[in-house]
């Protein structure tokens, strides 16, 4: 039996694909599930949306408050779906990944194997798009778990209090492996300015808290920093793909992209 779950806090407000990645992933997954943040201040009518328009998902709760709690939020949501995973095998994505349809059958031999393996646990990689057409590669994302040998022995509340607690698997078993399999991920390719800026400076909070040597960065001096990063990545590394190669599910919606909208040119000519 294959789980899969993933975390979710104001995918409305921040415009995440988060109902396309639910969906997408349904045909591989015996048992689906949305960790959603239970913090009143932070709903935005997705926990309803989710069960109106995917209602096989699991819904379970969580806490997700960067400004308060830091990478402890990823740490506490994806420990709790971790542990209401009840399948053999536990599939972790983000609210943003999608599953291409050409890929189920693939992905599902993939799994078969990684379970005989003996393996703890596995990294997907990802198109990681920042406009609608172009994306850059990760690497190295962890997402295959195999709970038939991790059990509940396992957390996320690691290094960083967001990652993998690698130090509760075997030394042998704690570099993983690659399951050398791509899911397409989009995020921020929908926000307006209101909403890069608002995502954006949630991250800060998180990336240089006090004490850290770019607190002081404006926070115009980080917004501008990290989209002419972006579009310098995009320009160096980027690689094209046309919305008909990508998956079925999120073609309307890339197609609907303005100018307004980041994913359409990363906002060139605009004063940020």
């Amino acid at each position: 039996m294959t789980s899969g779950f993933v975390i979710v806090s104001e995918p409305e407000k921040l415009k995440y694909p988060y109902i396309e990645s639910l969906k997408s992933f349904l045909p591989i997954c015996d048992e689906l599930i949305a960790v959603c943040n239970s913090i009143e201040k932070f709903q935005d009518g997705s926990v309803e949306k989710i069960k109106r328009e995917v209602p096989e998902i699991k819904i379970v709760g969580g806490l997700f408050d960067y400004p308060k709690m830091g990478w402890m939020s990823q740490g506490v949501m994806r420990t709790n779906g971790y542990y209401a995973s009840t399948g053999d095998i536990v599939l972790m994505f983000d609210a943003d990944d999608i599953l291409h349809e050409n890929m189920i059958d693939i992905l599902r031999d993939k799994i078969n194997k990684f379970s005989e393996s003996g393996e703890y646990y596995a990294f997907w990689r990802r198109y990681k798009f920042r406009q609608r057409e172009h994306w850059t590669l990760q690497c190295k994302y962890p997402g295959i778990f195999n709970k038939k040998i991790m059990g509940n022995n396992f957390n996320f509340y690691g290094a960083y209090l967001a990652e993998g607690n690698w130090s509760m698997i075997p030394e042998k078993h704690r570099r993983g492996i690659d399951l050398d399999f791509y899911l397409y991920g989009y995020e921020r390719l929908w926000e307006d300015k209101k909403t890069l800026e608002y995502n954006l400076l949630n991250s800060k909070l998180v990336n240089f808290p006090e004490g850290a040597v770019n607190k002081d960065l404006t926070d115009k001096e980080y917004i501008e920093n990290w989209v002419n990063g972006t579009r310098m990545k995009i320009g160096n590394e980027g690689q094209y793909m046309s919305i008909n190669e990508q998956p079925k599910i999120i073609q309307e919606k890339l197609k609907s992209i303005t100018k307004e909208q980041f994913g359409f040119d990363n906002f060139k000519g605009v004063e940020l």
